[in-house]
């Protein structure tokens, strides 16, 4: 069963994730590859600090290479949790944190 709950301030950065994978699926071939690599990210990361989180993480498709490598390239770092599995194919995700200056 799946229990839906109302988003909480914590839920941010997860949402962030979920519409930017999204637009980036979505919009593919109709944006430009340059503008879907760079959506939000800056701007997520700045609220986040400016509400006073410390850190933020993101949870990417382990095969995505283009993805981990765009956030290793933004300061992220994997810290090795993964979760997930399809039935019969793969759909492990990786964690990725990353500090927020202070505020």
């Amino acid at each position: 069963m799946i229990r839906v709950r109302r988003a909480v301030p914590r839920d941010a950065a997860a949402l962030t994730a979920v519409q930017t994978a999204s637009w980036r699926a979505a919009f593919r071939g109709l944006m430009p590859d340059g503008y879907l690599a760079h959506l939000n990210t800056a701007a997520v990361v700045a609220a986040l600090a400016e509400a006073g989180y410390a850190e933020a993480t993101a949870w990417v498709f382990e095969r995505d290479a283009r993805a981990r490598s765009f956030y290793r390239g933004q300061g992220w770092s994997e810290d090795g949790a993964r979760d997930g599995s399809g039935d019969g194919f793969d759909l492990t995700i990786v964690r990725h944190r990353r500090p927020l200056p202070a505020r």
